[in-house]
């Protein structure tokens, strides 16, 4: 699995989110899951699936929970990708300005 599999699922509750799969076993381990709610005539927002979670927090799918699970559109994933992905943080060099 590369190091960033984002892939949109389908419950078998009818909910329908894209979210980061981390691994597989018993089921999907994943983070970040949301949901794309129209925002304006051509666009799509991102909003948290569980609104209340911590961040950081990792969720476990059972595999009897899901009745699909496939690759998003590729300009999905890339938006998902730029909006969670800390490795592509930049943070800046620590030092003196001087001018």
């Amino acid at each position: 699995m590369n190091s960033y599999n984002v892939k949109l699922f389908k419950l078998i509750t009818g909910e329908e989110f894209i979210a980061q799969v981390i691994k597989e076993r018993n089921g999907f381990e994943i983070a970040n899951p949301v949901v794309a709610v129209q925002a304006e005539a051509d666009q799509l927002q991102f909003v948290p699936w569980v609104p209340m979670a911590a961040r950081d927090v990792k969720i476990v799918i059972l595999y009897e929970h899901v009745v699909l699970c496939i690759n998003t559109h590729e300009s999905l994933a890339k938006a998902h990708k730029d909006q969670f992905d800390e490795s592509r943080i930049i943070t800046p060099n620590i030092g003196i300005v001087k001018s």
